[in-house]
């Protein structure tokens, strides 16, 4: 749903007012930051070693959340007319500061700390509908750009009340008088994944910011449309290792055995989750791209492969940087994100000038590399998890589909997915990469039922 709402967009916005609402999304990204703070990590570590807290960690999260997204909501309206001296620019801007509130209610940490991912997953479904819906039902054409911040923010309250709901219905309250000193400790302990969060959003959004304020607007609309795959596949991974979460925390508890083991089977899967979109979106780039938002977003298929390489590199340093953070080591991962961001900005502030959104996409790369070393530098101080062994397989794996759609080259897009689709799954199975009994073991786990409540 969130891949036809952004080729929709991309379609009837047109590509100028497309680079509008991406640079708007962009600098709501950044003050979202104040309103997430780090706190969801810190409140997830919480619960998942003491169920009996959830009730006190609720409270706090939500009353801090909400102060903090009424402060920077207040901020990103003042700053909009510095940022855009477009009219509309600012207007969407304005509208957009409104998600600020309507995430700051969202208790999906919650849930996914005590692992009840499947209701978080309707939330998701139920918010991406509405989205979607609302979408096609009221923006028609570049005239309409302003109701698309209106619709994401109603999208996510529809989310964030259905998780509400569930608390009520099970007798876990949201809103009680916290322990003493809970929230500023946690606060406290959040302020170090505050500031890795920031140097992330600032490395993922900068080269689109840089882009709206030296390029044109037909070059931030071409890339807006290239990162829109790639904020997709990184909510991906965000959902795939936020789950993971919980169980690193208490196998790091436990000892390193247990961790490693954790460890291991998270980045297999990690590795046979993004293997196969990097392999297909650089191979067929060009096709995707005209696709999904049409044929004058194809220039964009070079940066596009170079994003999606730095993507895998993201993907497989996921597991190590939630396994800092669950041996309380989120200062060092601080640390590591920052000097990665450096890195970022300074070679945007070379390289976009001189070859725009290629050397945007160049820069990326180059910091997501940097940032993978020093992760896993860093882990085999707490723990002996090596990125490689796990990864072997599902690199083979991906490897044949690489060769499967070389002989594809020239079949319909859509024959070439179906059979690419399909080979890759043969593929995992004849390597080793995937196991039946595996299968079955995730999808009977899917269906089991849990309780909210400690």
């Amino acid at each position: 749903m969130t891949f036809i709402a952004v080729t929709y967009l991309a379609r009837v916005l047109g590509v100028e007012m497309f680079g509008f609402v991406g640079f708007a999304a962009a600098v709501a990204t950044l003050f979202l930051l104040v309103v997430d703070a780090g706190l969801d990590l810190v409140a997830m570590r919480e619960i998942a070693r003491n169920r009996a807290a959830l009730e006190g960690v609720l409270s706090s999260v939500v009353r801090l959340r909400l102060g903090l997204s009424v402060v920077a909501a207040a901020v990103m309206c003042a700053l909009a007319p510095w940022l855009t001296s477009s009219a509309p620019g600012r207007a969407i801007i304005l509208a957009y500061s409104l998600t600020l509130v309507s995430s700051a209610v969202n208790l999906k940490w919650a849930f996914q700390a005590l692992e009840q991912n499947g209701l978080v997953a309707v939330a998701l479904v139920l918010g991406q509908a509405v989205y979607l819906a609302g979408l096609l039902s009221w923006v028609r054409g570049p005239a309409d750009a302003f109701d698309v911040p209106l619709l994401l923010a109603l999208a996510e309250l529809s989310a964030g009340a259905l998780l509400f709901a569930r608390c009520r219905w099970t007798g876990a309250r949201a809103w009680v008088r916290p322990p003493h000193g809970l929230r500023w400790r946690m606060l406290r302990e959040a302020f170090p994944l505050a500031g890795v969060r920031i140097a992330r959003t600032v490395a993922l959004n900068f080269d689109l910011l840089l882009l709206g304020l030296v390029g044109s607007a037909s070059a931030v609309g071409i890339y807006a449309a290239a990162s829109r795959i790639i904020f997709l596949l990184r909510e991906l991974s965000e959902a795939y290792h936020l789950p993971l979460f919980p169980r690193l925390t208490r196998m790091a508890g436990q000892g390193s055995e247990g961790f490693v083991a954790v460890g291991r089977e998270g980045l297999r899967y990690a590795a046979i989750i993004i293997f196969p979109a990097a392999v297909g979106g650089c191979l067929t780039a060009p096709q995707l791209l005209s696709v999904l938002f049409g044929p004058e977003y194809a220039p964009a298929s070079h940066a596009l492969c170079l994003l999606l390489m730095a993507l895998v590199v993201s993907m497989l340093t996921g597991v190590c940087r939630f396994g800092l953070i669950a041996y309380h080591r989120q200062r060092a991962l601080f640390f590591i994100t920052a000097s990665g961001t450096l890195v970022n900005v300074a070679l945007n502030v070379i390289l976009i000038p001189r070859y725009s959104v290629v050397g945007a996409a160049w820069s990326a790369l180059a910091s997501e590399g940097l940032i993978f070393g020093l992760s896993w530098r860093a882990m085999a101080q707490s723990a002996p998890l090596s990125p490689w062994g796990p990864v072997f397989r599902p690199a083979l794996a991906a490897g044949g589909l690489a060769a499967i759609l070389g002989l594809l080259s020239g079949a319909p897009f859509p024959v070439t997915c179906v059979v690419a689709g399909i080979s890759y799954v043969v593929l995992l199975f004849v390597v080793g990469a995937l196991r039946p009994r595996e299968v079955i073991a995730a999808t009977r786990a899917a269906v089991t039922p849990s309780q909210l409540r400690p």
